[in-house]
């Protein structure tokens, strides 16, 4: 605090604390959720039927089967996306000023109707 009495804090200082205790959270929480099935997947192996059900109808009904290899493929997958997760973290810069691999927060270089364009652009895509 300065002599004088008067504490000037920057804007979002509070939020700092708030926001390192979520990105904690948020990786102990993807953490768990990638290597929770990895695990139950080498536990169970000998157990999984070697034909498993991949496709089903709307109302629940199998309509194709798969072989139990398949859940080995959707693993890899989650490890890679966990990686890459990790990867981009470190890359990012935590602060606007900070260089790294994207130097500006993205409100920094967009205004609010960019944004409403691209909102706009995404739910026509998706609706179609």
């Amino acid at each position: 605090m300065p002599k004088n009495g008067n504490h000037t804090s920057s804007p979002g200082e509070g939020k700092d604390i708030g926001m390192r205790k979520f990105t904690r959270f948020s990786f102990v929480l993807l953490t768990f959720l990638v290597w929770q099935p990895l695990v139950l997947l080498a536990i169970f192996w000998l157990k999984i039927p070697l034909e498993i059900p991949t496709n089903f109808d709307f109302f629940g009904g199998i309509t194709g089967y798969g072989e139990k290899t398949q859940l080995l493929i959707l693993a890899a997958i989650s490890l890679m996306i966990y990686v890459e997760h990790l990867l981009f973290v470190g890359l990012v810069p935590r602060k606007a000023d900070t260089k790294g691999l994207i130097s500006m927060r993205f409100s920094a270089v967009s205004d609010p109707s960019d944004v409403s364009r691209a909102r706009s652009i995404i739910i026509g895509a998706l609706t179609g």
